[in-house]
């Protein structure tokens, strides 16, 4: 028997990556056409007209978003292709398993090279999909509150972190709400923001700042019972800005009001 084991690593968060080894029309732009659905049992094929190839699969596993395996049947080969996904601050790391080759012949080169290829057009599809997300979530929904951002400096630091935080939590919905952007989820607020001359003010409600008062003493950053300034001048402390947002998560998750009551 004969397996083909191989590496690969995205700038692109670990939603991203699963939703282009799972999502069938994401699917069709590198592997093949496709009806792949990711539910364990499901019977699928991917096809290329063209060359006249078919191959028949079965979902095995599905873990989102870390392990998706499913068989891999055509022709000659009777096989099964293993995704592990794992993330690492902003790269999400790929290991690939294909197995169950008889032998390191024709079917096993092509495989092992199809793969390489393949995979360089899925880092196509991550990078242009980042590239659409941030014009579009950015520049529609934020464009009117950064073009008012007269330094071109701060402006790009701004823009930075709405891009952030939208690759670390696509479902957080971007809203402008009394003429400042803000973050919400289930209709409840997360966190906000404003500009002034010599900072950015980060909103993310008097019991976050309770919560998180340590860590912003710690940052160095000056702060009120419902505002954290962040000079123009400092560096973004992003583990701050994640513990806020993921605490907000956490406790509003029942939430059925747009502040806390």
């Amino acid at each position: 028997m004969a397996d083909i084991a191989l590496d690969f690593q995205f700038k692109s968060p670990i939603h991203k990556v699963w939703q282009a080894l799972t999502k069938p029309e994401t699917l069709a732009q590198w592997v093949m056409e496709n009806n792949f659905k990711p539910i364990v049992g499901h019977k699928c094929q991917f096809w290329n007209q063209e060359i006249d190839l078919i191959v028949d699969c079965e979902v095995l596993v599905v873990e989102e978003p870390h392990t998706l395996s499913y068989t891999w049947v055509g022709g000659p080969i009777d096989t099964i292709v293993t995704w592990t996904l794992t993330e690492a601050g902003d790269i999400t790391h790929v290991h690939l398993d294909h197995t169950g080759f008889e032998a390191k012949g024709q079917a096993y080169q092509g495989a092992k090279h199809g793969w390489a290829y393949k995979v360089e057009e899925l880092q196509k599809v991550l990078t242009e999909e980042v590239t659409l997300d941030k014009k579009a979530s950015n520049g529609e929904v934020f464009a009117g509150f950064l073009q008012g951002i007269d330094h071109k400096a701060h402006r790009e630091r701004t823009e930075a972190i709405f891009s952030w935080i939208t690759e670390k939590y696509p479902k957080l919905v971007k809203e402008i709400k009394w003429n400042q952007p803000m973050f919400t989820d289930h209709g409840t607020f997360i966190i906000g923001f404003s500009v002034a001359k010599k900072h950015l003010a980060v909103a993310p409600e008097e019991a976050t700042i309770k919560h998180v008062e340590e860590d912003i003493q710690k940052a160095g950053y000056e702060y009120t019972k419902g505002m954290i300034r962040i000079p123009w001048n400092r560096e973004v402390n992003y583990e701050l800005l994640e513990k806020m947002i993921d605490f907000n998560i956490w406790d509003k998750a029942n939430c059925t009001t747009f502040w806390r009551k």
